[in-house]
């Protein structure tokens, strides 16, 4: 019984057996391979992933000990090792050695690989990419740039155009893409061959499209098969291209084996052959060797250094035109040693068909080699280089095309050319250097250039002034100096009185002897290139050393009858009087006295000012251009008072922290124009105005501005420099900053202080002498209770400005001033007249109402305006016609909210309130004694808009009897009740009461009482008077602390005033025409129209 109990004893204590069998009996069938040498990397990751999953790992790598259960029996054991991080160890020693053995065999099965003449370009593909995966399994990866080269260096030679065509790709070919090129490379041979095996027969019996007379296609096995549009022996010979010949050469990379039409590079515009094709050197008249022989040309290889400042050469026959070096610096190269420079110049690089600069070259005998500074040649030539570990590449900056591209040797990225001297003479007008790459000969016609500049030439008749296209400029200049020609086809060559810009066509001018093209188009004989201004070379055989090629195929013309009527062309001259209005253009002003007057007298005030000075032009300058602006000066009755010019910058093309930084300039608020007239009639002062000529001339500029020469006033002796501002040119973004600060400045220095209310208004306070000034730009109102003072001050300010003292105000920022015996009427007539006129509408029909029904605006779907311009300048003019105009304002508000989207219901709408300004013209308002205390009307249209069902606020704001302020302004947000829109209302015309209050502070004027704000609205009145304050009006906390806290301070009061008297209504809605004429009366005044009389 005890024997017997022991098994069972045992296996309660003990996991069932099969639990831990169950990962070790199946691994086998977990795992794909079978370990060998060859798999052990598969394997040891197919193993350890299994070990992970069964949470094994930490028993096979050591980090724990496996417990005895986990045993499969006894026959597992080694003799050797009594855990299984043992027997690990032992397979990663044994197998890790072995695998690294076959990694190294399949690298150099990989390296050996090539393909053979009998096997397909499918199979050589598949074996190579057998041995990456072979190596992948390993865990050694092939990438597919190292692929790609180990595919294309086992090609046999024939594919060569295709190496070199991948080496020059600027990314890397998947293995895909790989495969699908060379696929279709080796189907294009086989073709190939087979045309050529047949081609011979077929060129005989044919001479279609695979002749030589097309200029593409096969080649005929004998001679017979040439065109005989090839007159030249010398042009091609019958052997080179014969059937029979094994190796062709290509006709675009120069190498033998195939032909142009199987070239890889055929579709590669940007690749450069070894050397330029024979057949297109013969289309070019030349090839290159002949120009560079003539031009005693030498052949140098120059190495790129990005380190160089300078170019260097050891060999003095590189720097053609040299010249002895007469400092006494020293170049310091790599390991520190100074060299001495004995020659210095300028040379010319002729390479893969391009012409380079070289300036600045020194002559160093003792260096072993060329070294072009890359800096320096970019900057000479307007290029970039960029670089990588097989090749570079040199391309124009402008245009973005290739000039240069070539391979890196020895880890050098050396130039490959031909120097010339910079002023090489041809032999003839054949053998220029022309480029004779297969992209120029295959792009004829009109080619791609970059835009023109705009010109500065201005002229004032048709064909004064005639633009052209030339050829040029020459690599090699002719004998005379001559770059630039015109096409012969067009009329007889004549010569450049000067070299043409290269950034704009020929121009060319009239003159008293014209050479004539037409009946209508005439030329001066010296504005046009010309190849008989080089004149013949003497001692010359007849005989020339290239055939004539003709410039161009012969025109031709159709016609009915070969009969035609020379036609009659009518020139008439019809011109606009410039005197009483303002010429467009400084081409037109320019012929009229007058404005040619007011030019010559803007730039004799520039040149007084000391405005620029003229400094010659470099790349790290903006230039900003500028043109003249023409303006007429008017009298108030609408004559001309004088005739103005303006020198303006294009302030739209500075750059902010470049040509400006700070623009913000203070600018007269309205409100503070009629106070300063309601204060001088109560005070009964005169008016005086001033004029400040070229004011923003006056302001000097802390920044460097660079603007090109003024039109019509170009330095002859240095056309080319621009000018360096030193005082600000109306147009600058920070001009009107700097002048109000030079102008400030003066005034402070003098005892004026400025306003905190209105910076625009300064005060001057001495004893019993009290002066206000009030500046408008360079328009100046002055008044105060000492004329003699008046006087000082004028005097004074023009010692130190230029300015024009324009006696008692009358007209000023286009308001009229009468002088009447109350006071001043302040109106708008002339301006009024003027939108009119502008606008087609002074003889319209006048109405008494101005508005429109805002429904009607808003939700009238008709057609859009195909310009919208009209309507907003109309709506532009409409608003500062309100300076003076009070009745306007809610029409004009409503107006102003309609910017896009715009239809012809604005338009009505707009001409509506022309209407209503036409039958009103004399309107305007009167500013009369009366009592100085502050009275206000507010008033608001709850939920007036139809469309965001916004409130409109309207407040009147009056000092006396004269009419300060006022405004119509819809509210920024919903009001959901009456009180609370009215509240609001409240709130911003104690606002505007505050901010007069400030404003007479400063003008040290007292209110004889407390403001009072008339409102009709009770329970408005209520908040503002007592604490009433509760749920429903708690989101309009603000606006109730900041009234309420002015009413108990006593700074102002509000009372309540029935609406049929309420005077602001006129602000917040259309009203019937009744109630309108009847408000409008109240504020306004009209006089009728007369000449100012002196009050």
């Amino acid at each position: 019984m005890a024997t017997s109990s022991s098994p069972t004893s045992h296996s309660s204590s003990n996991p069932p057996r099969t639990i831990s069998q169950t990962p070790i009996l199946l691994l086998k069938d977990l795992v794909s391979v079978k370990l060998d040498a060859t798999n052990y990397v598969i394997w040891k990751y197919q193993i350890l992933s299994i070990f992970e999953s069964y949470s094994l790992l930490d028993m096979v790598n050591g980090t724990s000990s496996p417990p005895a259960q986990y045993l499969a029996d006894a026959n597992g054991e080694s003799s050797l090792y009594t855990t299984s991080q043992g027997v690990w160890q032992v397979l990663e020693r044994r197998y890790t050695s072995l695998s690294c053995t076959h990694v190294l065999s399949l690298k150099a099965e990989l390296d050996r690989v090539k393909k053979s003449s009998t096997e397909t370009m499918t199979v050589y593909l598949d074996h190579v990419k057998e041995i990456r995966d072979k190596l992948g399994s390993v865990g050694f990866n092939v990438d597919d740039e190292d692929l790609l080269h180990v595919v294309l260096k086992g090609l046999p030679p024939e594919y060569d155009p295709f190496y070199s065509a991948m080496r020059t790709q600027d990314r890397v070919i998947s293995c895909e893409e790989l495969h699908v090129l060379l696929t279709s490379e080796e189907e294009s041979k086989k073709n190939a061959k087979h045309t050529r095996r047949g081609g011979g027969s077929s060129n005989r019996g044919r001479g279609g499209r695979n002749s030589f007379g097309s200029n593409r296609g096969g080649y005929p096995s004998n001679p017979q098969g040439f065109s005989q549009s090839y007159n030249s022996p010398d042009t091609f010979s019958p052997s080179t291209f014969n059937g029979s010949s094994q190796h062709p050469q290509c006709q675009i990379c120069g190498k033998t084996g195939h032909l142009a039409l199987d070239c890889f590079h055929r579709m590669n515009f940007a690749y450069q052959g070894r050397q330029p094709p024979a057949k297109l050197a013969a289309i070019a008249s030349t090839n290159m060797s002949n120009a560079i022989n003539a031009s005693s040309s030498t052949q140098s290889s120059w190495i790129s250094d990005t380190g160089a400042t300078d170019h260097f050469t050891p060999d003095i026959s590189h720097i053609p035109d040299c010249h002895e070096y007469c400092g006494n610096e020293q170049v310091t190269v790599g390991n520190g040693q100074s060299l001495p420079i004995k020659h210095s110049g300028n040379s010319q690089l002729y390479a893969s068909s391009h012409l380079f600069k070289l300036r600045h070259i020194l002559h160093i005998p003792s260096m072993s080699s060329n070294l072009l500074s890359v800096y320096r040649f970019c900057k000479d030539n307007n290029a970039s280089f960029s670089f990588d570990t097989h090749k570079f590449q040199i391309k124009d900056l402008s245009s973005g095309k290739l000039l240069y591209n070539s391979l890196s040797e020895h880890g050098l990225y050396p130039i490959h050319g031909a120097i010339l001297p910079e002023s090489s003479s041809p032999k003839s007008f054949h053998t220029f250097a022309t480029d004779a790459s297969s992209n120029l000969w295959h792009s004829p016609g009109k080619m791609h250039q970059l835009p023109f500049p705009k010109s500065v030439s201005i002229t004032s008749r048709p064909l004064e002034i005639v633009h052209s296209d030339v050829w040029g400029p020459a690599p090699i200049t002719s004998t005379n100096g001559t770059r630039y020609y015109f096409d012969e086809t067009v009329f007889p060559f004549h010569k450049f009185s000067s070299s043409p810009s290269l950034n704009q066509p020929p121009v060319h001018s009239q003159s008293s002897n014209p050479a004539w093209l037409s009946t209508l188009l005439y030329f001066h004989p010296c504005s046009i290139p010309s190849i008989l201004g080089t004149p013949p070379c003497s001692n010359t055989t007849p005989d020339t050393l290239v055939p004539h090629i003709p410039v161009s195929m012969p025109s031709t013309t159709r016609a009915k009858s070969g009969i035609s009527k020379k036609k009659q062309v009518l020139l008439t001259a019809t011109a606009p009087n410039y005197l009483h209005t303002e010429p467009p253009s400084f081409a037109i002003a320019r012929h009229i006295p007058q404005w040619h007057d007011a030019m010559a007298s803007e730039f004799a005030a520039l040149q007084r000012q000391y405005t620029w000075s003229l400094v010659p032009p470099s790349p790290d300058q903006h230039v900003i251009g500028c043109h003249l602006v023409f303006k007429l000066k008017r009298n108030p009755n609408g004559s001309v008072a004088r005739y103005k010019a303006r020198l303006v910058v294009k302030g739209n093309h500075q750059m902010p922290g470049i040509d400006f930084d700070e623009t913000f300039s203070p600018v007269v608020k309205p409100a503070t124009v009629r106070l300063m007239l309601s204060i001088a009639t109560q005070h009964q002062w005169s008016l005086r105005q001033l004029d400040v000529s070229n004011a923003f001339l006056h302001g000097s500029l802390k920044e460097c501005v660079y603007m090109r020469q003024p039109p019509g006033f170009v330095y002859t002796a240095s056309p080319s420099h621009v000018c360096f501002l030193h005082k600000s040119i109306y147009g600058l973004c920070q001009a009107p900053r700097a002048w109000f600060e030079k102008f400030s400045s003066h005034l402070l220095t003098i005892g004026f202080i400025a306003s905190q209310a209105d910076p625009s208004l300064f005060l001057y306070k001495h004893g019993s002498t009290v002066l206000f000034l009030l500046l408008y730009v360079n328009d100046i109102i002055i008044t105060g209770n000492a004329p003699t003072a008046i006087t000082e001050l004028i005097a004074n300010l023009a010692s130190a400005f230029e300015l024009k003292d324009l006696g008692p105000l009358k007209y000023f920022l286009e308001l009229q001033i009468d002088y009447k015996p109350s006071g001043f009427f302040v109106h708008q007539t002339k301006y009024a007249m003027d939108v009119l006129s502008r606008h087609n509408m002074t003889t319209c029909k006048p109405c008494s109402s101005p508005f429109v029904s805002p429904s009607k605006i808003a939700f009238d779907l008709v057609e859009l305006l195909p310009d919208p311009t009209p309507y907003r300048s109309l709506v532009g003019a409409l608003q500062y016609l309100t300076f003076t105009r009070p009745d306007l304002s809610f029409a004009v508000n409503s107006l102003c909210q309609h910017m896009q989207s715009l239809t012809s219901a604005h338009m009505v709408a707009a001409k509506s309130v022309l209407r209503y300004v036409r039958g009103s013209l004399s309107h305007g308002l009167l500013f009369q004694l009366g009592p100085m205390h502050l009275t206000v009307f507010i008033d608001v249209d709850w939920v007036g808009n139809p469309v965001d069902k916004r409130s409109t606020t309207g407040f009147l704001v009056f000092l006396g009897n004269n009419l300060i302020t006022w405004a119509s302004k819809k509210q920024p947000t919903i009001s959901r009740s009456s009180t609370e829109a009215e509240y609001r209302s409240l709130a911003v015309g104690a606002a505007e009461v505050a901010w007069i209050r400030m404003l007479l502070h400063d003008l040290h004027v007292f209110l004889s009482e407390c403001p009072l704000i008339w409102c009709d609205n009770t329970s408005a009145i209520t908040l503002a008077s007592n604490p009433v304050f509760h749920a429903r009006t708690k989101h309009v906390e603000v606006d109730y602390h900041f009234v309420r806290e002015r009413v108990v301070r006593g700074d102002l009061k509000v009372q309540f005033i029935p609406t049929v008297d309420q005077l602001a209504d006129l602000l917040t809605k259309a009203l019937p025409t009744p109630r309108f004429v009847q408000l409008a009366n109240k504020l306004l005044h009209s006089f009728s129209r007369h000449p100012f009389e002196r009050g």
